[in-house]
Protein backbone atom coordinates (compact mmCIF):
# COMPACT_ATOMS: atom_id res chain seq x y z
CA UNK A 1 0.00 0.00 0.00
CA UNK A 2 1.39 3.76 -1.00
CA UNK A 3 1.36 6.62 1.60
CA UNK A 4 0.84 9.67 0.17
CA UNK A 5 2.95 13.02 1.46
CA UNK A 6 1.85 16.78 1.50
CA UNK A 7 4.31 19.53 1.71
CA UNK A 8 2.50 22.96 2.16
CA UNK A 9 2.26 25.80 3.87
CA UNK A 10 0.83 24.12 7.06
CA UNK A 11 1.93 25.74 10.36
CA UNK A 12 0.84 29.01 9.29
CA UNK A 13 -1.90 30.84 10.91
CA UNK A 14 -3.43 32.11 8.03
CA UNK A 15 -6.81 31.51 6.76
CA UNK A 16 -6.11 30.82 2.82
CA UNK A 17 -2.84 28.49 3.36
CA UNK A 18 -4.78 26.20 6.16
CA UNK A 19 -8.33 25.64 4.25
CA UNK A 20 -6.01 24.85 1.00
CA UNK A 21 -4.41 22.15 2.82
CA UNK A 22 -6.92 20.96 4.62
CA UNK A 23 -9.06 20.56 1.24
CA UNK A 24 -6.10 18.75 -0.38
CA UNK A 25 -6.05 16.36 2.56
CA UNK A 26 -9.43 15.50 2.69
CA UNK A 27 -9.98 15.03 -0.93
CA UNK A 28 -7.13 12.61 -1.03
CA UNK A 29 -7.98 10.59 2.33
CA UNK A 30 -11.19 10.00 0.27
CA UNK A 31 -10.01 8.61 -2.30
CA UNK A 32 -7.14 6.97 -0.99
CA UNK A 33 -6.39 7.19 2.76
CA UNK A 34 -2.79 6.65 4.22
CA UNK A 35 -2.79 10.42 4.12
CA UNK A 36 0.29 12.63 6.03
CA UNK A 37 0.90 16.11 5.79
CA UNK A 38 4.78 16.85 6.17
CA UNK A 39 4.73 18.76 9.74
CA UNK A 40 7.94 21.16 8.32
CA UNK A 41 8.44 24.19 9.57
CA UNK A 42 10.11 27.16 7.05
CA UNK A 43 11.47 29.57 9.83
CA UNK A 44 10.80 32.96 7.44
CA UNK A 45 7.44 31.36 7.04
CA UNK A 46 6.73 30.72 10.80
CA UNK A 47 8.61 34.57 11.50
CA UNK A 48 5.39 35.58 10.42
CA UNK A 49 2.59 34.25 12.72
CA UNK A 50 4.72 34.61 16.38
CA UNK A 51 2.10 36.41 18.60
CA UNK A 52 5.30 38.47 19.23
CA UNK A 53 7.75 39.67 16.54
CA UNK A 54 11.53 38.75 16.79
CA UNK A 55 13.41 42.08 17.06
CA UNK A 56 14.68 44.07 13.99
CA UNK A 57 17.62 45.75 13.40
CA UNK A 58 15.36 49.19 13.24
CA UNK A 59 14.78 49.83 16.27
CA UNK A 60 12.06 52.07 16.05
CA UNK A 61 10.19 49.64 13.92
CA UNK A 62 10.77 46.91 16.39
CA UNK A 63 8.88 49.21 19.45
CA UNK A 64 6.08 49.53 17.00
CA UNK A 65 5.89 46.34 16.47
CA UNK A 66 5.81 45.34 20.14
CA UNK A 67 3.57 47.92 20.88
CA UNK A 68 0.91 46.61 18.31
CA UNK A 69 1.78 42.74 19.26
CA UNK A 70 0.88 43.43 23.03
CA UNK A 71 -2.20 45.53 22.12
CA UNK A 72 -2.77 41.91 20.47
CA UNK A 73 -1.45 39.53 22.64
CA UNK A 74 -5.12 38.19 23.96
CA UNK A 75 -6.72 37.76 20.50
CA UNK A 76 -3.48 36.34 19.13
CA UNK A 77 -3.30 33.72 21.60
CA UNK A 78 -6.75 32.71 21.22
CA UNK A 79 -6.47 33.25 17.44
CA UNK A 80 -3.30 30.19 17.69
CA UNK A 81 -5.51 28.21 19.74
CA UNK A 82 -8.51 28.15 17.36
CA UNK A 83 -6.00 27.46 14.51
CA UNK A 84 -4.27 24.18 16.63
CA UNK A 85 -7.75 23.21 17.47
CA UNK A 86 -8.69 23.12 13.45
CA UNK A 87 -5.41 21.29 12.91
CA UNK A 88 -6.46 18.21 14.87
CA UNK A 89 -9.22 17.08 11.55
CA UNK A 90 -4.85 16.34 9.88
CA UNK A 91 -2.90 13.85 10.52
CA UNK A 92 0.48 15.01 10.41
CA UNK A 93 3.87 13.03 10.74
CA UNK A 94 6.60 13.89 13.09
CA UNK A 95 8.20 17.50 12.69
CA UNK A 96 11.09 17.49 10.15
CA UNK A 97 14.07 19.72 9.57
CA UNK A 98 14.67 18.06 5.91
CA UNK A 99 13.01 15.77 3.80
CA UNK A 100 15.29 13.26 4.21
CA UNK A 101 14.10 12.89 7.62
CA UNK A 102 10.82 10.93 6.34
CA UNK A 103 10.80 7.33 6.68
CA UNK A 104 10.03 6.74 3.01
CA UNK A 105 9.41 3.83 0.78
CA UNK A 106 9.90 3.92 -2.64
CA UNK A 107 6.34 3.46 -3.43
CA UNK A 108 5.22 6.34 -1.50
CA UNK A 109 4.02 9.47 -3.23
CA UNK A 110 5.18 12.97 -2.51
CA UNK A 111 3.01 15.78 -3.48
CA UNK A 112 3.99 19.66 -2.92
CA UNK A 113 1.43 22.80 -3.19
CA UNK A 114 -0.60 24.22 -3.05
CA UNK A 115 0.14 27.70 -1.74
CA UNK A 116 3.14 29.97 -2.72
CA UNK A 117 5.21 26.94 -1.58
CA UNK A 118 8.00 28.50 -4.80
CA UNK A 119 8.26 31.95 -4.11
CA UNK A 120 11.61 32.55 -2.45
CA UNK A 121 10.77 35.71 -1.07
CA UNK A 122 8.62 34.16 1.25
CA UNK A 123 10.62 30.74 2.09
CA UNK A 124 13.93 32.97 1.88
CA UNK A 125 15.04 31.27 -0.88
CA UNK A 126 13.94 27.99 -2.75
CA UNK A 127 13.36 25.48 0.06
CA UNK A 128 14.18 22.11 -0.57
CA UNK A 129 11.30 20.30 1.28
CA UNK A 130 8.84 22.47 -0.83
CA UNK A 131 10.78 20.85 -4.35
CA UNK A 132 11.00 17.22 -2.01
CA UNK A 133 14.32 16.65 -2.47
CA UNK A 134 14.79 13.36 -1.10
CA UNK A 135 17.48 11.12 -1.88
CA UNK A 136 14.63 8.01 -2.70
CA UNK A 137 13.11 7.93 -6.13
CA UNK A 138 9.70 8.67 -4.91
CA UNK A 139 7.31 9.96 -7.29
CA UNK A 140 7.34 13.18 -6.79
CA UNK A 141 4.05 15.79 -7.93
CA UNK A 142 3.01 19.78 -7.47
CA UNK A 143 -0.10 20.30 -7.85
CA UNK A 144 -0.77 24.05 -7.72
CA UNK A 145 2.20 25.39 -6.66
CA UNK A 146 2.72 29.09 -6.96
CA UNK A 147 5.24 31.97 -6.77
CA UNK A 148 3.20 34.31 -6.26
CA UNK A 149 4.55 36.55 -9.39
CA UNK A 150 6.84 34.69 -11.65
CA UNK A 151 9.02 38.27 -11.42
CA UNK A 152 10.15 36.45 -7.77
CA UNK A 153 12.41 34.06 -9.84
CA UNK A 154 14.07 35.88 -11.87
CA UNK A 155 17.98 35.38 -11.96
CA UNK A 156 16.64 31.51 -10.01
CA UNK A 157 15.85 30.16 -13.30
CA UNK A 158 19.02 27.67 -13.78
CA UNK A 159 18.38 26.53 -9.71
CA UNK A 160 14.23 26.18 -10.23
CA UNK A 161 14.61 24.33 -13.41
CA UNK A 162 17.22 21.83 -11.51
CA UNK A 163 14.55 21.48 -8.55
CA UNK A 164 11.62 20.49 -10.74
CA UNK A 165 13.24 18.28 -13.31
CA UNK A 166 12.73 15.34 -11.19
CA UNK A 167 8.97 16.01 -10.76
CA UNK A 168 6.66 13.37 -12.64
CA UNK A 169 4.02 15.93 -13.04
CA UNK A 170 3.94 19.54 -12.34
CA UNK A 171 0.88 21.59 -12.08
CA UNK A 172 0.50 25.18 -11.30
CA UNK A 173 -2.29 28.04 -9.79
CA UNK A 174 -1.29 30.60 -11.95
CA UNK A 175 -1.35 31.15 -16.03
CA UNK A 176 1.97 33.01 -16.16
CA UNK A 177 3.77 30.45 -13.83
CA UNK A 178 2.77 27.65 -16.37
CA UNK A 179 4.19 29.74 -19.34
CA UNK A 180 7.12 30.39 -17.16
CA UNK A 181 7.85 26.87 -17.01
CA UNK A 182 6.91 25.74 -20.16
CA UNK A 183 8.24 28.26 -22.14
CA UNK A 184 11.40 29.77 -20.30
CA UNK A 185 12.50 26.35 -18.08
CA UNK A 186 11.52 24.06 -21.34
CA UNK A 187 9.36 21.60 -18.75
CA UNK A 188 5.52 20.52 -19.14
CA UNK A 189 3.19 21.68 -16.73
CA UNK A 190 -0.38 22.69 -16.67
CA UNK A 191 -2.74 25.09 -14.82
CA UNK A 192 -5.15 23.29 -12.17
CA UNK A 193 -7.56 24.81 -9.67
CA UNK A 194 -6.45 25.49 -6.14
CA UNK A 195 -7.44 22.82 -3.58
CA UNK A 196 -9.98 24.81 -1.67
CA UNK A 197 -12.35 24.25 -5.42
CA UNK A 198 -11.40 19.93 -4.80
CA UNK A 199 -14.19 20.57 -2.23
CA UNK A 200 -17.93 20.94 -3.20
CA UNK A 201 -20.12 23.81 -2.06
CA UNK A 202 -22.01 20.95 -0.25
CA UNK A 203 -18.83 19.75 1.32
CA UNK A 204 -17.47 23.01 2.72
CA UNK A 205 -20.87 23.88 4.60
CA UNK A 206 -20.30 20.63 6.63
CA UNK A 207 -17.37 22.29 8.40
CA UNK A 208 -19.79 25.66 8.79
CA UNK A 209 -22.33 24.81 10.58
CA UNK A 210 -25.90 26.08 10.65
CA UNK A 211 -25.65 28.66 13.82
CA UNK A 212 -24.79 31.58 12.99
CA UNK A 213 -21.68 33.40 14.66
CA UNK A 214 -23.15 36.73 14.30
CA UNK A 215 -27.20 37.00 13.95
CA UNK A 216 -27.44 40.42 12.50
CA UNK A 217 -26.22 41.26 8.47
CA UNK A 218 -22.96 42.39 8.16
CA UNK A 219 -20.10 42.55 5.16
CA UNK A 220 -16.95 39.64 5.58
CA UNK A 221 -13.90 42.47 4.54
CA UNK A 222 -10.70 40.53 4.57
CA UNK A 223 -7.20 41.44 3.28
CA UNK A 224 -4.13 39.96 4.00
CA UNK A 225 -1.51 42.57 4.89
CA UNK A 226 -1.76 43.87 2.03
CA UNK A 227 -4.98 46.23 1.01
CA UNK A 228 -4.26 49.66 -0.19
CA UNK A 229 -5.94 52.42 -0.17
CA UNK A 230 -9.09 51.52 -2.77
CA UNK A 231 -9.69 49.11 -0.45
CA UNK A 232 -10.66 50.92 2.42
CA UNK A 233 -12.46 53.39 -0.25
CA UNK A 234 -14.67 50.17 -1.24
CA UNK A 235 -15.21 49.21 2.08
CA UNK A 236 -16.37 52.66 3.43
CA UNK A 237 -18.66 53.41 0.49
CA UNK A 238 -20.44 50.24 0.76
CA UNK A 239 -20.49 50.48 4.41
CA UNK A 240 -22.29 53.84 4.19
CA UNK A 241 -24.33 53.12 1.30
CA UNK A 242 -25.96 49.96 2.70
CA UNK A 243 -26.00 50.56 6.53
CA UNK A 244 -24.31 46.98 7.36
CA UNK A 245 -21.57 46.50 9.95
CA UNK A 246 -18.08 45.80 9.06
CA UNK A 247 -16.51 42.32 10.03
CA UNK A 248 -12.82 42.26 9.50
CA UNK A 249 -10.00 40.81 10.82
CA UNK A 250 -6.98 42.84 10.89
CA UNK A 251 -5.24 43.16 14.20
CA UNK A 252 -5.97 46.28 16.23
CA UNK A 253 -3.92 48.98 15.32
CA UNK A 254 -2.72 52.53 16.78
CA UNK A 255 -4.39 53.81 13.24
CA UNK A 256 -7.78 55.49 13.35
CA UNK A 257 -8.72 54.20 10.15
CA UNK A 258 -9.50 50.64 11.37
CA UNK A 259 -11.25 51.86 14.80
CA UNK A 260 -14.24 53.29 12.89
CA UNK A 261 -15.36 49.34 11.61
CA UNK A 262 -17.79 47.90 13.70
CA UNK A 263 -17.05 44.47 14.37
CA UNK A 264 -13.14 42.80 14.81
CA UNK A 265 -12.68 38.72 14.31
CA UNK A 266 -8.74 38.71 14.77
CA UNK A 267 -9.43 35.69 16.91
CA UNK A 268 -11.04 33.35 14.05
CA UNK A 269 -9.83 30.31 13.58
CA UNK A 270 -10.48 28.83 10.49
CA UNK A 271 -14.01 27.31 11.30
CA UNK A 272 -14.84 30.79 12.52
CA UNK A 273 -13.55 32.18 9.01
CA UNK A 274 -15.73 30.31 6.99
CA UNK A 275 -18.70 30.67 8.98
CA UNK A 276 -18.28 34.43 8.96
CA UNK A 277 -18.07 34.69 5.19
CA UNK A 278 -20.36 32.16 4.32
CA UNK A 279 -23.31 33.64 6.16
CA UNK A 280 -22.19 37.62 5.11
CA UNK A 281 -24.09 39.35 2.69
CA UNK A 282 -21.30 40.62 0.94
CA UNK A 283 -17.76 40.27 0.57
CA UNK A 284 -15.07 42.68 0.10
CA UNK A 285 -11.49 41.26 -0.26
CA UNK A 286 -8.51 41.46 -1.84
CA UNK A 287 -7.40 37.46 -0.73
CA UNK A 288 -7.24 35.40 -3.37
CA UNK A 289 -8.76 32.23 -0.94
CA UNK A 290 -11.09 35.06 0.19
CA UNK A 291 -12.19 35.18 -3.67
CA UNK A 292 -11.73 31.29 -4.19
CA UNK A 293 -14.49 30.06 -1.12
CA UNK A 294 -16.66 33.41 -2.12
CA UNK A 295 -16.82 31.91 -5.30
CA UNK A 296 -17.12 28.25 -4.17
CA UNK A 297 -20.17 29.26 -1.70
CA UNK A 298 -21.67 31.42 -3.81
CA UNK A 299 -21.31 34.67 -2.19
CA UNK A 300 -21.92 38.08 -3.82
CA UNK A 301 -18.34 40.00 -3.48
CA UNK A 302 -16.39 42.92 -4.51
CA UNK A 303 -12.86 42.26 -5.09
CA UNK A 304 -9.88 44.63 -4.79
CA UNK A 305 -6.51 43.58 -6.89
CA UNK A 306 -3.80 44.34 -4.70
CA UNK A 307 -0.33 42.17 -3.93
CA UNK A 308 0.55 39.14 -6.82
CA UNK A 309 -2.99 39.98 -8.74
CA UNK A 310 -2.57 37.13 -11.03
CA UNK A 311 -3.51 34.40 -8.68
CA UNK A 312 -6.84 35.96 -8.95
CA UNK A 313 -7.19 37.24 -12.51
CA UNK A 314 -6.37 34.09 -13.59
CA UNK A 315 -9.75 32.02 -11.41
CA UNK A 316 -11.94 35.56 -12.26
CA UNK A 317 -11.15 34.82 -16.43
CA UNK A 318 -11.79 30.89 -15.81
CA UNK A 319 -15.24 31.43 -13.90
CA UNK A 320 -16.17 34.99 -15.69
CA UNK A 321 -16.48 36.64 -12.57
CA UNK A 322 -13.65 39.71 -14.38
CA UNK A 323 -16.05 42.15 -13.60
CA UNK A 324 -16.28 41.72 -9.76
CA UNK A 325 -12.80 43.76 -9.53
CA UNK A 326 -13.27 47.16 -8.51
CA UNK A 327 -11.12 49.16 -10.60
CA UNK A 328 -12.12 52.63 -8.97
CA UNK A 329 -14.60 53.29 -6.15
CA UNK A 330 -17.01 54.97 -8.13
CA UNK A 331 -17.94 51.31 -9.76
CA UNK A 332 -19.40 50.47 -6.01
CA UNK A 333 -23.05 51.51 -6.69
CA UNK A 334 -23.23 49.71 -9.76
CA UNK A 335 -21.20 46.62 -8.67
CA UNK A 336 -23.77 46.42 -5.99
CA UNK A 337 -26.87 46.06 -8.20
CA UNK A 338 -25.65 44.01 -10.20
CA UNK A 339 -26.04 40.20 -10.30
CA UNK A 340 -23.84 37.32 -10.42
CA UNK A 341 -25.28 34.17 -12.87
CA UNK A 342 -24.08 32.01 -10.25
CA UNK A 343 -25.55 28.95 -13.09
CA UNK A 344 -23.09 29.14 -15.42
CA UNK A 345 -20.08 30.30 -12.68
CA UNK A 346 -20.82 26.75 -11.02
CA UNK A 347 -21.08 25.14 -14.20
CA UNK A 348 -17.11 26.20 -15.42
CA UNK A 349 -16.18 25.54 -11.71
CA UNK A 350 -17.40 21.89 -11.90
CA UNK A 351 -15.85 21.67 -14.92
CA UNK A 352 -12.61 22.89 -13.62
CA UNK A 353 -12.77 20.88 -11.00
CA UNK A 354 -13.45 17.38 -12.37
CA UNK A 355 -10.28 18.53 -15.08
CA UNK A 356 -7.94 19.42 -11.95
CA UNK A 357 -8.99 16.23 -9.94
CA UNK A 358 -8.80 13.77 -13.26
CA UNK A 359 -5.19 14.98 -13.69
CA UNK A 360 -4.10 14.56 -9.68
CA UNK A 361 -5.18 11.35 -9.62
CA UNK A 362 -3.84 10.72 -13.55
CA UNK A 363 -0.50 11.95 -11.89
CA UNK A 364 -0.84 9.97 -9.03
CA UNK A 365 -1.93 6.68 -10.44
CA UNK A 366 -0.06 6.89 -14.15
CA UNK A 367 3.27 7.52 -15.42
CA UNK A 368 2.03 9.74 -18.64
CA UNK A 369 1.33 13.87 -16.77
CA UNK A 370 4.99 14.69 -18.26
CA UNK A 371 4.26 13.10 -21.47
Amino acid sequence: MKNIYITTFQDADNYGAMLQCFALYNVLMGKYGNVKVIRYNNSEVASQYKIIRSPEKNLIKTLYHLLIDLINYDDARKRKLNFNKFREAISFTTKINKIDELSLERRDILITGSDQVWNPKITKGLDDVYFLKCKKGNKKIAYAASCGDVSVLSGLENEFKKNILPFSAISVREKSLSDFINKKIGVKSVVVLDPTFLLSSREWKNYIGDNRIIGEKYIFVYSVGNANSLFYEVVDRVAKRTGLKVVFFDKKSVSKRRKKYSIRWYQAGPSEFLNLLYHSDLVITTSFHGFALSSILNKKMLIVLSTYPDRITTLADTFGLSGRIVKNVDEVPKLLRGSIDWDLVNKKLNRARTDSMEWLVDAIEGDGARK
